[in-house]
């Protein structure tokens, strides 16, 4: 048998889809690889987590659609079709987490239960680590020109005394941890004096998360580099 490990899920590959692969002539078997490539393709199509959204449950809006983000990867379709007709000729049973490229391993979950939350609809956020809450906030958002992209995404970095630059603005930071590859991410903003509510309509950012200095100053020091941040 066959099985694949993605998103800490086992599954078999059908018996007959294999020997659908299989052709015999003369005593020997070959491998259609057209047909190995195709599958490895409809995997990837319903896996990828790239490209397809993610099921996440929030702290106060249940059970949510999260759209893919940096924290993902995506099945190099080529060296796992090769990869797996090697496991095939084998001859032996076997279970194969996909080759993928990305920011993360395709064999694991793409979040446990350590993570930040930053809730949009609320202005809220929240730093989980192993299901236990660490802290928890009122933040202001991107304002509505501007507003913050949700997605699974992951801080992949972490940097003090930075200046946050764009086309028209420069902003000192005292703790700044981008998320994704646009420049969004989560920093301290000491000129705003008030989180939460509607202030994000005509206080908003140009996207990050403005966090309270004092909160950022404690989430900066307990989140790792890695940790995945949900924005919904």
């Amino acid at each position: 048998t066959g099985n694949y490990t993605i998103n800490g899920n086992t599954f078999q590959i059908p018996r007959e889809t294999i020997m659908d692969w299989l052709s015999y002539k003369d005593g020997n078997t070959t491998i259609d690889e057209d047909k190995v490539r195709s599958y490895v393709t409809s995997i990837g199509q319903q896996y990828n987590t790239s490209t397809n959204s993610s099921t996440f449950k929030s702290t106060k809006q249940g059970e949510v659609t999260v759209p893919a983000g940096t924290l993902s990867w995506t099945i190099q379709t080529d060296a796992e079709t090769e990869a797996l007709i090697e496991a095939l000729k084998a001859g032996e049973d076997f279970t194969r987490t996909p080759i993928a490229q990305g920011s993360t391993d395709a064999g694991s979950p793409l979040f446990g239960n350590t993570y930040i939350e930053v809730d949009l609809k609320n202005q809220h956020m929240w730093y989980y680590k192993d299901g236990q809450l660490v802290l928890e906030t009122a933040i202001i958002s991107g304002k509505p020109a501007t507003p913050t992209p949700t997605g699974v995404f992951y801080v992949w970095n972490k940097e003090e005394d930075a200046t946050l630059t764009g086309e028209d603005y420069a902003s000192p930071v005292d703790y700044w941890m981008p998320i994704d590859w646009t420049g969004v991410g989560i920093h301290d903003s000491d000129w705003q004096t008030e989180y939460g509510g509607d202030l994000w309509k005509t206080r908003g950012s140009h996207g990050c998360i403005n966090t309270p200095p004092g909160v950022m100053k404690e989430l900066y020091s307990k989140a790792e580099v890695g940790t995945p941040v949900i924005v919904i």
